[in-house]
């Protein structure tokens, strides 16, 4: 996420294209599902700072997803 957000600093500032934001996208993306996959394993044994850590993923994810919606680029 971090990646994501450091290049939606830069579209926002004008030093980047929407390729380059979109390239950011598509890394979370490609992540997510792996997410998923161990996190589905790892479910029963989620104590309450973990499925704390778990939705603060979650809510990036969300974030990463709407700011890119806002910035009018093509989606990828």
């Amino acid at each position: 996420m971090r990646n994501f957000q450091d290049r939606a600093a830069l579209f926002a500032d004008g030093r980047m294209d929407c390729g380059g934001l979109a390239t950011g996208l598509v890394a979370v993306e490609n992540l997510w599902p792996t997410y998923n996959l161990e996190r589905r394993g790892r479910m029963t044994s989620f104590d309450q700072r973990r499925a704390s850590q778990d939705q603060a993923v979650y809510a990036a994810v969300d974030s990463v997803e709407s700011r890119f919606e806002q910035s009018g680029c093509p989606r990828p």
